[in-house]
């Protein structure tokens, strides 16, 4: 099975954390246990909301989650349990302006408008993660505000 995620209206910039998460999970599927990513999937789909650098319409959000459902029926995931832990703006800027190991994320700069795109990321992630939560049982969010 291939699924493409480059397309002439969807330009995912970062399908490398994609893959590699993929492999992982393929990898390790059989030996029947819980496999565990402080940033997995959704992560990885995030990079490509925010290095895409344009809003998606509906029609390409549609798209996308019938993409992942493709993506989790073919490594056959039959339970995913996705940790949404979420702060405010105020809090998520003052955490980056204090940490102390920067990385190499744009975000680092604290300019305004890559904090919006991380903002707007976040929130197209989150859409597409609740709805798989809504149209599948195998899904589930658990929200936490921190």
């Amino acid at each position: 099975m291939y699924i493409y995620f480059f397309n002439e209206n969807l330009k995912l910039g970062k399908p490398v954390n994609l893959v590699l998460i993929s492999s992982i999970i393929s990898t390790n599927r059989s030996r029947l246990k819980p496999i565990l990513f402080d940033q997995g999937l959704f992560q990885a789909l995030w990079s490509c909301y925010f290095y895409n650098q344009e809003p998606l319409n509906s029609k390409i959000s549609s798209s996308l989650t019938g993409l992942v459902n493709q993506l989790m029926d073919h490594l056959t995931l039959t339970n995913v349990i996705v940790f949404e832990v979420s702060s405010d703006k105020a809090t998520i800027l003052s955490r980056l302006a204090t940490r102390k190991i920067k990385g190499s994320s744009p975000i680092n700069s604290l300019e305004e408008s890559l904090i919006n795109l991380g903002i707007d990321a976040t929130i197209s992630t989150r859409n597409l993660v609740l709805d798989l939560a809504r149209n599948s049982n195998r899904v589930i969010v658990y929200e936490i505000k921190n």
